[in-house]
């Protein structure tokens, strides 16, 4: 009769136990010393050796002739274990016998001692489906049992053991395999069976089975009762529904890109092949998680030993962590695991599927504050790629043209005399694979501005470097002593502060009213850059110092809106409270 591979490849030491050193070593230790417990608990994920582990110390604890704490699986005792005829070691499936008699039958039968071998051991499998009051019968067996027996609860979910019966047992805590000892593993009953395999299949296998030998086996099982000698990367894709690596590559890639077209065209393709549109998300997901991964600890080498990836995986990763910021890469994550959520309550996967790739395709809204978080990240990262061919750039915020410095004390001219020797970034110093990649966005025109700070959007101050060859622009103003003298008081109040106050100041309407001086400006995005540089403040002293008179200065708006949400607004408000923005020396 045909053995399963799992079944066949148990391990009979516990050597043959894959990444559990840190439990067999323990137990062997007992086993020799005689050290040993009388109750254990093997708590982890599914195909971890949990069941193999009490099995081959069910055999240790009673082997006639152990080496180095191992069954020697060649006398009396390990021989009757291992065909199973062994009446002493019991074997119980608590899924099916969780009830307080079950219990009982056990609490009975406990106080005779072994048969034949030396200790009756009893092994219970999937201990954590036991009832409470099942638990609570055991308590003083488990407790006080007699010297001949040992109790081994195996389970996925200790979580749900009761504390009073924790503290009772021995607790190791078994840990998934990891893909490099899966892989050797398969590679071994691979050659051993006489099979061949390809290391993209083994990658790949190892990958799907997620920490457990047992799934590992188990497809490849299914791979060889297809009748297959040569395994390759598409028989493990097609059995297990997941997509080849190089399908997720270049469907990410086209997400990132914001081919929409492309996007639908290998959902139609895979949809029809019959992949698993629940996989494809959770593929998706895992590869966009190892570019996060891989942008964080910016190394290669690293992030291929935390993501146990190949070099050219690597290479992907690391390409496309240059390309996203951390903001967008944490938005497709967002969508993705909402995506994989949503799948279980929807008829159509597909539909899933479709709706999160255009939700990741699509740029977020400039009004939303993510948003706005994102386009500036994107900003700081290409001006750090500009960085790297050798343009200079200082630290400084962008939004610095609005803050209040000592530098802005300097005369105009001085600071047009500066300008001028900081090198121009023209077209030829941007490189091509980041000039390919600028939108049209607002924000991302700061990346490749040619002179200093750029002008974020229509009507946003620029920076004051130019000579004031001109005069400054006539207000409608009333025939008051401020409004007369308005160019000598936005000379005295320029002193004071930042770069954009003349600019923004000097077209603005002034009213008076007895003590009264009313701003009103043009628009609301000047409106709130004068408040929140307090223009007003800056206005009033400087009417004291040439006029001698207090006065109170309002900032108003000169005409309110229509409707209709500033995006604006929301942008600068946004960019004062950012801690990360750069701007050109």
């Amino acid at each position: 009769m045909y053995q399963a591979l799992y079944r066949k490849w148990r391990p009979n030491v516990f050597e043959d136990v894959l990444g559990q050193s840190h439990i067999t070593d323990t137990l062997k230790n007992q086993v020799e010393n005689h050290k040993l417990s009388h109750a254990y608990l093997f708590s982890g994920s599914r195909g971890t050796g949990k069941t193999s582990t009490a099995k081959i110390l069910s055999r240790a604890v009673n082997c006639l002739h152990p080496v180095n704490g191992n069954p020697c699986n060649e006398c009396h005792a390990c021989k009757t274990a291992l065909n199973g005829s062994a009446v002493d070691i019991i074997e119980i499936d608590a899924a099916s016998n969780n009830r307080v008699d079950d219990v009982r039958i056990i609490r009975d039968e406990v106080v005779y001692t072994p048969a034949d071998l030396t200790y009756k051991v009893y092994i219970i499998d999937e201990a954590h489906m036991l009832t409470n009051q099942a638990f609570n019968a055991l308590l003083k067996t488990l407790e006080e049992p007699p010297a001949h027996v040992i109790f081994i609860f195996a389970t996925t979910e200790p979580h749900k053991f009761p504390a009073t019966i924790l503290s009772r047992c021995q607790r190791f805590d078994f840990k998934r395999i990891t893909p490099f000892d899966t892989e050797k593993r398969i590679r071994q009953i691979i050659s051993c069976d006489g099979y061949n395999i390809s290391e993209e299949a083994l990658g790949l296998l190892a990958r799907v089975a997620d920490g457990s030998m047992r799934d590992a086996l188990s497809i490849l099982d299914q791979c060889l009762s297809a009748g297959l000698t040569d395994i390759g990367l598409s028989d493990i894709a097609k059995i297990t529904g997941a997509s080849d690596p190089d399908f997720i590559y270049q469907f990410s890639q086209n997400i990132i890109d914001g081919d929409l077209q492309a996007c639908f065209s290998k959902v139609k393709d895979a949809y029809e092949n019959g992949r698993d549109m629940e996989r494809m998300v959770e593929d998706l997901l895992e590869h966009f998680r190892s570019v996060l991964v891989t942008k964080t600890l910016d190394s290669e080498e690293a992030a291929s030993e935390i993501l146990m990836a190949t070099k050219s995986a690597c290479r992907v990763y690391a390409h496309q962590a240059k390309e996203l910021s951390s903001e967008r890469l944490l938005r497709y994550l967002d969508t993705l695991a909402e995506a994989a959520s949503s799948q279980k309550y929807l008829q159509n996967p597909r539909l899933c599927v479709e709706i999160a790739v255009t939700a990741m395709v699509k740029r977020p809204d400039l009004s939303d504050v993510k948003g706005l978080l994102e386009r500036l990240e994107e900003v700081e990262t290409k001006l750090y790629r500009l960085e790297q061919t050798g343009v200079k750039l200082s630290q400084k915020p962008v939004c610095d043209v609005f803050a209040s410095t000592e530098e802005t004390k300097e005369p105009a001219s001085h600071m047009e005399t500066a300008v001028s020797e900081e090198p121009q970034l023209t077209e030829s110093l941007i490189p091509e694979e980041i000039s390919e990649v600028v939108s049209d966005d607002p924000i991302d025109e700061v990346a490749i501005a040619t002179e200093i700070p750029p002008v974020l959007e229509e009507g946003l101050p620029q920076t004051e470097v130019a000579a004031e060859s001109t005069e400054p622009m006539t207000t409608a103003s009333s025939d008051g002593a401020v409004a007369s003298a308005w160019t000598s008081i936005l000379e005295v109040g320029a002193k004071h502060a930042d770069f954009g106050f003349r600019r923004i100041m000097e077209k603005c309407t002034v009213t008076e009213e007895e003590n009264t001086v009313d701003l009103l400006l043009e628009s609301e995005a000047f409106l709130n850059i004068a408040r929140m540089n307090q223009y007003d403040s800056i206005v009033s002293k400087a009417v004291e110092e040439l006029l001698g008179k207090n006065c109170r200065v309002r900032l108003r708006l000169k005409e309110e809106k229509s409707g209709g949400e500033d995006v604006f607004r929301g942008l600068m408000n946004r960019l004062n409270n950012y801690q990360g923005k750069i701007t050109f020396k």
